[in-house]
């Protein structure tokens, strides 16, 4: 077998293992057949690699320039191969056009209160940011340029008439002072006295916001109401069971039904000195006396009697009644002094009298027994 044949076929069993460096860039040839035995004569310079062209021949020229250097690298150092999912280093060069998932800390660091960017078609640079930390500025970019501090700015109020899209009267509204006639009512705000409204859907008036009320109504509305029914006018009501509890008044001329239970009784007192209690009294002396009644009333009928007791002789003296009120002597024939008239009786077993009013100044005798003196 020809040398260079059987070098070529050392290299390729080899080569199923592991390709060698010094396998490469042999030629392989025919020979020791005879003649026209086919060969292979590799058409370039060494270091290249050779394949079998299936004809028994072999084709070369099939790696690019260092091809063979960057294999005879270790991975992981400098111009060895990159393999897949492999840690690429540093390289000198790279064309990211396709490139994706580069992380933020891939990135090159910058100076502070920069961002990256180009002014023009050169490569993207760090470019400074302005302060512009004033009411009266703001941050401006210029091409070609950068960014700048524009501090030319005027902040100024809108006037309402340049805000367009507002009701009727808004915009007059909205310039007059909150609290004032004709300007906006804020949340919870005050109302004022508003020309007009309506209250159909408010809630929480109070009693005392009510006007043009009678006198007390305010005060009864808000008193917790007992029993059921509608409101009572003055003129001809329908009670149906009324309590009318203890009124401070009330006329039953033309009352029915009332018991006898309900009517006051004539009370009974004894003593040496009373002033009397309305409507109507009898009060028995047990010595010498002072009996003072009420001041009469127009509107109701007070009667009194007073006496001695059994075996009683002592002197019994209706006191003066004041406020121009006089007793009618017992010959009916005249009246006391106003206010300051008393009657005085003799002092003997019996002596009584009995006396009814007449008017809001004049006391009646209606009856008596023994002698009494009018002053």
């Amino acid at each position: 077998m020809n040398s260079k044949l059987s070098w070529g076929l050392r290299c390729l069993i080899t080569g199923l293992v592991l390709l060698p460096l010094t396998c490469l860039g042999q030629s392989m040839t025919g020979g020791g057949g005879g003649a026209g035995a086919a060969g292979c004569s590799p058409a370039g310079s060494a270091g290249q690699l050779l394949s079998d062209n299936g004809s028994g021949g072999c084709t070369s020229n099939v790696t690019g320039t260092g091809v063979l250097t960057a294999l005879g690298v270790a991975v992981g150092s400098a111009g060895a191969p990159v393999l897949f999912n492999g840690a690429g280093g540093t390289p000198s060069s790279l064309v990211l056009t396709n490139a994706t998932g580069l992380p933020n800390s891939g990135l090159v660091a910058q100076t502070a209160n920069t961002v990256l960017g180009a002014l023009t078609t050169t490569s993207p640079s760090g470019l400074a940011v302005p302060s512009c930390s004033t009411a009266a500025s703001a941050l401006q970019w210029t091409s070609g340029t950068g960014f700048g501090c524009n501090s030319a700015i005027t902040a100024s109020a809108v006037p309402l008439s340049g805000i367009t899209g507002l009701g009727t009267g808004v915009g007059t509204a909205l310039g007059i002072a909150v609290g004032s006639a004709g300007g906006p009512v804020t949340f919870n705000g005050a109302l004022g006295t508003p020309s007009s409204g309506t209250a159909t859907n408010l809630t929480g008036l109070p009693i005392g916001g009510i006007t043009g009320l009678g006198t007390g109504v305010a005060t009864a509305l808000a008193a917790a109401v007992t029993g059921s029914g509608s409101i009572v006018l003055a003129t001809s009501p329908s009670l149906i069971t009324p309590a009318l509890g203890t009124p401070s008044a009330v006329d039953l001329l033309h009352g029915t039904d009332l018991p006898n239970s309900s009517v006051n009784g004539i009370t009974l007192g004894t003593g040496t000195s009373v002033s009397l209690a309305s409507p109507r009294q009898y009060y028995v002396c047990t010595g010498t006396c002072t009996v003072t009644p009420p001041v009469p009333v127009a509107s109701n009928v007070y009667e009194f009697c007073v006496m001695n007791g059994d075996n009683v002789a002592t002197v019994i003296t209706m006191a003066a009644i004041g406020s121009s009120a006089r007793y009618e002597n017992t010959t009916r024939t005249a009246y006391g002094t106003a206010g300051t008239g008393t009657m005085v009786s003799g002092g003997a077993v019996g002596d009584k009298l009995c006396i009814v009013s007449l008017d809001s100044t004049h006391y009646l005798t209606t009856s008596f027994n023994g002698t009494w003196t009018t002053n």
